[in-house]
């Protein structure tokens, strides 16, 4: 098995020398250590006995050139690939900056936002889901604009009846009527946001 001379020795250096350059400097670094191999090699080559023949000269200058211009593609496919995650990143980072702005400016507003893109315009009085209009009686738009209007907070049966039923208030509204409208407000809203306190009245969630 042939072992390998003084020089090609430093021809394998040289050539992984070129590599690290390359990997830990970048594309500039590396031109650079690359050039100076290649004019280290030719200076020796011209001026003292390499001790190598001139395919051996050539065959490593071809392998190093070719190397070189796969380590440049190499790289700036990576720096491709980390400058589109960049911008997909600060895209994403945009987005998630405008929605929580346009959260904010939700709830400055009459606009209330439920869960599972629920929204309450409680100046217009309008119910939508995904953007489609929810038909609400008028009954459950004054429910509903009390219940939020005091949220998290509990309400009282005597609230809900001085409130909803504005018009007949003085008549005997029963508290299976306060039971009915929540029941059928609730199957208008997401799952869960109306609460019961026993004895007491109803807490909107949100």
């Amino acid at each position: 098995m042939p072992h390998l001379t003084y020089d090609e020795f430093r021809f394998v250096w040289f050539f992984l020398l070129s590599f690290a350059s390359f990997m830990l400097g970048g594309r500039l670094y590396g031109l650079i250590v690359t050039v100076a191999v290649l004019g280290i090699v030719y200076l020796q080559f011209f001026t003292t006995d390499l001790h190598l023949s001139n395919i051996a000269i050539f065959t490593f200058t071809t392998s190093l050139l070719t190397s070189t211009i796969f380590f440049l593609l190499f790289l700036h496919k990576v720096e491709n690939d980390a400058l589109i995650i960049q911008k997909y990143l600060a895209q994403e980072k945009r987005k998630r900056k405008t929605k929580e702005q346009l959260l904010q400016q939700i709830h400055k507003k009459d606009i209330i936002y439920f869960d599972n893109d629920y929204l309450w315009d409680n100046r217009r009085k309008i119910l939508t889901h995904e953007g489609k209009t929810i038909k609400l009686t008028q009954k459950e738009k004054r429910l509903l604009s009390l219940l939020i209007e005091h949220k998290n907070h509990c309400v009282s049966f005597e609230d809900i009846q001085a409130n909803v039923w504005i018009e007949n208030y003085e008549d005997d509204i029963s508290i299976q009527s306060v039971k009915l409208q929540i029941t059928n407000l609730r199957k208008k809203l997401p799952k869960g946001c109306i609460s019961n306190v026993y004895g007491a009245g109803y807490v909107l969630l949100i």
